[in-house]
């Protein structure tokens, strides 16, 4: 896998660019792009050969989800959203009152059945076959999320899962 990371700034608007050492270039390191479309350059498309992964990380609200969606579209990659699947893991462990016993989250997690749909900007989640887009959007579940993505075990078995999407 070729991979890099772009970490967001809210505060000044710039995206910062950071190739891991899996890339045969460092031409991109550490790079200041202030548009997408400035980050698309000819050296680019010889990475693209392979399986790329790319990690966008940032604070709440920087806008991490919108860049994912713009890259994959234009990079014509699968966008994964893997706080998708830890609001669905959440969703589940409330409707199940498990909240205050880690082995039961854990259990929740490894027993759920998480499937992302369709398009990024029309993205269905499914739990165990039922629809809950709408249902993990919620503050409570938003909170639970933040709550399960602290279990070591869940990221694990959340990861893995990932990895098989990808």
């Amino acid at each position: 896998f070729k991979a890099f990371t772009i970490k967001l700034n809210p505060l000044d608007g710039i995206y910062y660019c950071d190739l891991l050492p899996l890339m045969k270039s460092d031409t991109f390191l550490n790079q200041r792009i202030k548009t997408i479309d400035s980050f698309f350059c000819d050296d680019l498309d010889k990475f693209l050969q392979d399986k790329m992964i790319i990690a966008v990380d940032g604070p709440s609200g920087a806008g991490k989800s919108t860049l994912g969606k713009m890259l994959a579209k234009k990079l014509g990659l699968l966008y994964l959203d893997t706080g998708a699947m830890y609001r669905a893991v959440a969703y589940a462990v409330l409707q199940q009152n498990a909240a205050d016993n880690e082995k039961k989250i854990i259990e929740v997690a490894e027993n759920s059945v998480i499937e992302l749909i369709g398009e990024p900007d029309s993205l269905q989640v499914l739990l165990n076959g039922k629809d809950i887009s709408g249902l993990i959007r919620t503050n409570e579940v938003g909170q639970m999320a933040s709550i399960v993505s602290t279990v070591s075990e869940v990221r694990r078995i959340l990861v893995r899962r990932q990895q098989e999407l990808g």
